[in-house]
């Protein structure tokens, strides 16, 4: 289920599940049932009324209607997306907008804390964190443990890396994923070649009091 919200989390931030793509509210309804359809109606309403972006939780929903998932695993990963957006907003304050706040929920689910989130929020007020936490849970679900996941983006994002930066070094840990290397040691080493990072005290970037353990 975590890789459904991830896949619809993605499509949400870049767009790419557009208006020829996702099912339309009826062709949901003749995909899922409209005892699930009516579900969802009902915890989409719910989220709303409590002040939750819905965008995300009908992406959700599209997501799996479009990979013919069975109306009562969607309705369940609707479910767990409105559980993880009220989690994400408590962690990261009202205001973020619905892309980041999607993002911050497929982290939850992927394996962050909302300690983690917190966290990141901490690493660079002012920046958006939403491409930075789709690499979290991206990260999280090729193995990279929560931890050092959320403390090398931490330091990227402290040091000023761009979007574009630290979607390098997805890739480049997703490729030495592939190739053998451990998920964690993968991305302690591929954090030093991003720009401004190389040269700053890593160490003690990583020792920050907002992030529990000590050094790798």
């Amino acid at each position: 289920m975590r890789h459904l919200v991830l896949g619809a989390t993605l499509a949400l931030v870049t767009g790419s599940l557009d208006a020829q793509q996702a099912p339309s509210r009826a062709r949901l309804d003749s995909l899922l049932g409209t005892d699930a359809m009516a579900r969802i109606q009902r915890l989409i309403d719910g989220a709303a009324a409590a002040g939750l972006p819905v965008e995300p939780l009908w992406s959700v929903a599209g997501e799996g209607a479009a990979r013919r998932m069975p109306g009562e695993r969607v309705v369940a990963a609707v479910n767990a997306s409105v559980r993880s957006l009220t989690e994400a907003r408590d962690a990261l304050g009202p205001t973020q907008d619905a892309a980041t706040l999607a993002a911050a929920a497929s982290a939850l689910q992927a394996g962050a804390s909302p300690a983690h989130l917190g966290a990141m929020r901490g690493a660079s007020p002012s920046r958006s964190l939403t491409l930075p936490l789709v690499i979290l849970a991206d990260m999280l679900t090729r193995g990279v443990p929560a931890d050092t996941a959320v403390r090398a983006l931490y330091v990227g994002v402290h040091q000023g890396a761009s979007d574009a930066e630290l979607e390098g070094f997805r890739r480049s840990v997703e490729r030495d994923i592939r190739s053998g290397a451990a998920p964690g040691s993968s991305a302690i080493a591929r954090l030093g070649t991003l720009r401004n990072v190389a040269g700053a005290d890593i160490r003690r970037l990583w020792s920050m009091p907002q992030l529990v353990r000590g050094p790798p």
